[in-house]
């Protein structure tokens, strides 16, 4: 993402993150028990939830602003912070750190010059750890832009770094890189 667009999702005026909000309101509802569907939506369309937004959901739904940041501080998948074009969850389960997901991750934060939890500088990757992704026969995994990556070689970890900083988009690479198998089958059912 380039040019002024991309700077309004890095840092949303509060008029704008109002407004993502109520479109979010309109979709799913003004009900409280729509508070996760409706912060999900507004983080689609501003890439992050930033204070503005948290309060408007809280008083859009008419629940306290203390139960939306604890929504968002639960979920991995809803960010409080800016995150990057690129972003980069690891599993940090112990088969995947069996599988080296953390030399896998020092070694992409290296390359990028970055540090897990952080934004790179230019606002290009975010790198961080989630407990888990169910993926942990096909280890180290990860998910970019929330798709995961499975069995991250070095090789692999080098093809995606050659991506990001090439800037290609994530729907322009290989599907070979999102391929995930399908290992959970019982011979006897």
């Amino acid at each position: 993402m380039e040019g002024p667009a991309a700077t309004s999702r890095c840092h949303p005026g509060d008029a704008e993150a109002a407004a993502a909000v109520a479109r979010a309101i309109e979709r799913w509802g003004p009900a409280p028990h729509r508070l996760l569907q409706v912060l999900r939506a507004a983080q689609e369309d501003l890439g992050w939830l930033p204070p503005a937004a948290l309060t408007a959901a809280a008083r859009g739904l008419g629940v306290p602003l203390a139960q939306v940041r604890g929504v968002v501080a639960f979920y991995a998948f809803l960010h409080a912070e800016p995150r990057g074009e690129y972003r980069l969850l690891f599993s940090d389960d112990v088969p995947d750190r069996m599988a080296g997901a953390g030399e896998r991750l020092a070694w992409l934060c290296e390359r990028l010059w970055l540090e897990p939890g952080r934004l790179s500088e230019d606002g290009l990757v975010s790198v961080d750890r989630t407990p888990g992704l169910g993926l942990c026969d096909q280890a180290p995994a990860l998910l970019v832009n929330d798709r995961p990556v499975t069995r991250l070689t070095p090789a692999r970890a080098e093809q995606l770094c050659e991506l990001m900083l090439a800037r290609t988009p994530v729907t322009a690479w290989p599907a070979g890189l999102f391929e995930v198998e399908e290992n959970g089958g019982r011979a006897d059912v």
